[in-house]
């Protein structure tokens, strides 16, 4: 028997009301994808130039839709700002950043080569910041070396290099002639190439080849200003991270859940995604280790998710189906997700509130799944027919507690499709928007979303076109935020996950005869407490202190208001 939830493609086009949300045209334009970012109002992003392929920065005003080229940074030729053509083929994707309200890029003004600039929008405020190989060449991109930034306490590091020591890590405080080289982890003209910067544990991550570790997982602290080879994961000189070519680093989609940070290690060199698992890490060696050795992972965007301090992400095992697997930081503590009527994983994967929504498909269709890491907290949202269209979710981005995505497929009506989606995990509140193609990532503006894309009625789809979404307005997901209202005050439960200790902030609520007790998974009250002050603002709980790490509901009961919340217990 057909799920409930199946719908054809055709009727969720059309049934919504579209008062409430709509796609609106900001200008035509054919823009480079990957650079959109917005800043000081404004969205910044490389507009191509006469010649294809080549970009330069412009800005867009989205209030009063004035758009304009910022600088011409090289008068010469159009090619200036470094751009998804400029590192094609490269595993990394290249990101410009924007720190202390500027933007940082790399571009060629055909003077100084490749090189750092920064911009707060204006021509005067657009200058080249760092020459860091002076000549025409500039900054070397040899072998897909792709400008990645990350700030971190006040600071904004970023891989690049000079000729005399190869592409290092660098750091700067924005402020002029402040850039210096943090160290030279592959000494001489070697470059260690350091990727996927991320922040765990108040320091510094990343991949790097050491030139004698081979790519090895790498951290820097601030405190000491020293890099630590975190754990010799792979012995010899290809490391763990090499994807076959010795000069690259495979993506490990590092995610930091609870306690940890996670991430994908290659244990034989880049032959094959059998060779790939899921190890965690604590910052020290011990502590870095596998948490799975017989799984295929995904090796996509967007397939992992942190829940409440538990990782979920996407593998599959001898039964050679993917499917959601969740995963405590121990061996024992990796299992699947139990989920019913053969409910399956595609990409993509994200969290919002108290569930990890996903692109699920069970024995019926295929469609907006969800999970909480029990059986009964698993199933369809909403599905598609199976024999009607094919469903997939692509660039998940969450705004005001709701889900914004691309749904692409095929049906036998209109064809191959791609459409813009909008979802708080209810079917009364999904709606997928009708004609416009989406291209790109959703770029949060207030309330809306810019992305760029083309209109699917066009006889002949131009595909250079930038949109304004104004969202329909459906509720947030269940669980969103930490901030909820009792008799319109505000209530706040933090830190959650806890070592031991919350508080619960309820400004202006009447605590008198308050009942607060907390549960484990099955139920079982584990501590119960009354409360009989009415002047609280804010209450101190202490948990027991034999209590075991996981996951507890937290209650309070009085004759005037009620709340749950879930809590992680965490060392």
């Amino acid at each position: 028997m057909k799920s409930k939830y199946i719908l054809p493609l055709c009727f969720i086009l059309f049934f919504q009301n579209f008062s409430s949300g709509q796609i609106t045209l900001l200008r035509p334009d054919t823009i480079d994808r990957t650079t959109m970012k917005i800043l000081n109002g404004k969205l910044i992003y490389g507009h191509q130039a006469q010649a294809q392929w080549t970009y330069e920065l412009w800005s867009l005003d989205p209030l009063t839709l004035t758009a304009g080229r910022i600088k011409d940074l090289n008068p010469n030729s159009g090619d200036e700002v470094f751009s998804w053509a400029t590192s094609y083929g490269a595993p990394m994707k290249y990101n410009n950043c924007i720190f202390k309200n500027e933007l940082y890029f790399f571009a060629d003004d055909g003077a100084h080569g490749m090189e750092l600039w920064k911009s707060d929008g204006t021509e005067a405020g657009t200058v080249l910041f760092k020459d860091f190989n002076p000549g025409l060449i500039g900054w070397d991109f040899a072998n897909y070396k792709v400008p990645t930034f990350l700030e971190m306490n006040g600071l904004l590091y970023l891989n690049a290099g000079v000729t005399a020591n190869g592409n290092e890590l660098w750091v700067t405080d924005s402020m002029a002639g402040s850039i210096h080289q943090v160290a030279d982890l592959n000494p001489g003209t070697a470059s260690s190439n350091p990727s996927f910067l991320i922040r765990y544990n108040s320091e510094l991550y990343f991949t790097a080849n050491d030139g004698v570790h081979g790519w090895e997982l790498f951290a820097y602290s601030d405190q000491t200003n020293q890099i630590r080879l975190v754990s010799e994961i792979l012995p010899g000189t290809l490391g763990p991270f090499d994807d076959g070519t010795g000069s690259v680093s495979i993506n490990p989609h590092f995610t930091v859940s609870g306690r940890y940070l996670y991430f994908q290690v290659d244990l034989n060199g880049g032959l094959g995604s059998e060779n790939r698992h899921w190890y965690r890490t604590d910052g020290t060696s011990a502590g870095t280790f596998a948490i799975e050795n017989s799984l295929i992972p995904m090796d996509y965007a967007n397939v992992t998710a942190d829940l409440y301090g538990t990782f979920y992400f996407v593998a599959k095992d001898q039964s050679n189906y993917f499917s959601v697997w969740k995963s405590d930081g121990s061996v024992a503590g990796t299992v699947a997700v139990p989920t019913s009527n053969d409910l399956q994983m595609r990409p993509s994967m994200v969290t919002v509130g108290n569930y990890v929504y996903f692109n699920g498909m069970n024995t019926d269709s295929s469609g907006l799944a969800y999970t909480d890491g029990t059986t009964g907290g698993t199933g369809m949202v909403l599905g598609y027919d199976e024999s009607y269209t094919s469903f997939n979710i692509t660039f998940p981005t969450v705004l005001n507690g709701n889900i914004f995505f691309h749904v692409t497929g095929y049906d036998l009506m209109s064809g191959s499709f791609e459409r813009v989606a909008q979802t708080n995990g209810t079917i009364a509140g999904t709606m997928t928007y009708p004609a416009i193609e989406p291209l790109s990532e959703f770029i949060p503006f207030g309330n809306d979303l810019i992305f760029y894309g083309h209109d699917s009625t066009e006889a002949t789809p131009q595909r250079t076109k930038l949109y304004l979404l104004h969202p329909a307005n459906f509720p947030p997901a269940i669980g969103t935020g930490v901030e909820e209202r009792l008799n319109g005050e505000s209530v706040q439960v933090f830190p959650n996950p806890t070592a031991g200790e919350l508080n619960i902030s309820m400004e202006g609520v009447d605590w008198m005869n308050s009942q607060i007790s907390l549960r484990d998974v099955t139920g079982k009250i584990i501590m119960q407490t009354k409360i009989n002050d009415s002047r609280m603002n804010e209450l101190k709980l202490k948990l027991p202190g034999n209590l075991q790490d996981g996951f507890y509901t937290l209650e309070v009961i009085n004759q005037k208001f009620s709340f749950t919340r879930k809590i992680v217990k965490v060392q």
